[in-house]
């Protein structure tokens, strides 16, 4: 393509979009304020476009438009944390909470034959039957007391 372009080369030539459909049908040149060529093409419709000289790829027999840059938004990392002073604060790492055992008299019985847990105060294993050992106070000695 020469750097210079005459309008009787570009009038009445078809103009090509980057897939190759046709535009329209340069009708005339203007100059925009800032200086740039711009071809007023018509199109099938009868409406008339503007398509600045940046655009134009190449001029032969056809006017061959350049691609359309696809517009991506850029994607950025995120701001730093702002800084205090010297040294950065940064939140203080979650505290993982120890979980207690519970008491010994919420704990249960366990069995001396299977090792099954029972809850506190059972007489029998749930799991296999077996006699368990009583515990001193609580529900346990208030029916010592009580002879059941």
């Amino acid at each position: 393509m020469s750097s210079i372009i005459t309008r009787e080369e570009v009038i009445g030539k078809l103009v090509i979009n980057e897939k190759g459909y046709e535009v329209g049908k340069v009708v005339d040149i203007a100059i925009s304020i800032e200086g740039t060529g711009i071809l007023k093409v018509e199109t099938e419709d009868g409406n008339v476009v503007e398509i600045p000289m940046t655009m134009i790829q190449a001029i032969g027999k056809y006017i061959l438009l350049k691609p359309k840059k696809e517009t991506t938004t850029p994607t950025f990392p995120p701001p730093p944390p702002p800084t205090t002073g010297v040294s950065q604060q940064y939140p203080p790492p979650p505290v993982q909470q120890q979980r207690l055992p519970p008491p010994p008299e919420q704990q249960g019985i366990v069995c001396p034959r299977c090792g099954h847990v029972n809850p506190p105060g059972a007489r029998f294993c749930q799991n296999c039957g077996t006699p368990l050992p009583q515990q001193e106070g609580g529900l346990s000695s208030l029916r010592k007391k009580l002879g059941i």
